[in-house]
């Protein structure tokens, strides 16, 4: 899953490469930890064409009973869009891009996590494909891994990341990974809703990647300054290296 992204770099020129209208966007400062129900810029379609707005990440579950409490959807499995209620439908007229330069995976030693910060190799911001939709977050949601009530959340634009299976550089840190999308595969996860879950996969970018641990200042999603994108070194007694920092 992604569960943790940043949007630091200045991404307007990669937008208005899509032809995309900016000017309901407004201001936007540099993000270095992007936690689900927080606002983030996002790419969509409201009409005829593509706009800059925000959104917060994550909606609820599309079916629920009693109306009871449940998590927030953060992540869609590319694989089962097609099939899965909500997502059957939000797939075909409801795509959005997010903007972003990097993610955030963990991984567990000794009853210790620690974070590690993904980014292309050349740098440079990309996109990851995701669903939007009206009305993301009610008051009896709960945030990923907490069953208390996010309180006092109006009705509003909210996505969802899709994820993929991990290229073979990502599967030592995570199985799974966002589906990342630059230049005219951007634009066709866009504009050709009829696409499989195969195809769109075998566009989504696949690296080279370069993978570097991080500090655990972005364990918590309070923490929103530079330092959580910044390199830090890890005793290689505790953590082996054959596969980051390549």
């Amino acid at each position: 899953m992604c569960g943790r992204y940043s949007a630091a770099k200045p991404f307007l020129a990669l937008v208005r490469s899509l032809g995309v209208k900016l000017q309901k966007m407004g201001e936007w400062t540099p993000r270095y930890n992007i936690a689900p129900t927080q606002p983030a810029p996002m790419v969509y379609k409201p009409a005829n064409g593509l706009e800059l707005g925000k959104a917060r990440w994550g909606f609820e579950s599309f079916r629920r009973e009693n109306h009871a409490s449940g998590p927030l959807r953060i992540n869609a499995r590319l694989e089962t869009l097609a099939d899965k209620p909500g997502f059957d439908k939000l797939h075909l007229s409801k795509r959005c891009l997010l903007p972003a330069d990097g993610f955030y995976e963990w991984q567990t030693r000794n009853g210790r996590r620690q974070p590690f910060r993904v980014v292309l190799k050349d740098q440079e911001p990309f996109f990851m494909a995701g669903l939007w939709r009206s009305g993301g977050i009610q008051s009896h949601a709960t945030s990923p891994g907490s069953s208390a009530p996010i309180q006092g959340r109006e009705t509003e634009m909210a996505y969802t990341l899709i994820t993929c299976p991990a290229c073979p550089a990502l599967q030592p840190l995570h199985d799974r990974m966002p589906v990342i999308l630059r230049g005219a595969e951007a634009l066709a996860w866009m504009e050709i809703p009829g696409q499989t879950s195969d195809s769109i996969n075998q566009m989504a970018y696949a690296g080279p990647f370069f993978i570097y641990p991080v500090g655990e200042w972005v364990n918590s999603a309070k923490t929103e300054d530079p330092r959580c994108i910044d390199r830090i070194r890890l005793d290689l007694d505790w953590f082996e290296q054959p596969w980051w920092e390549q």
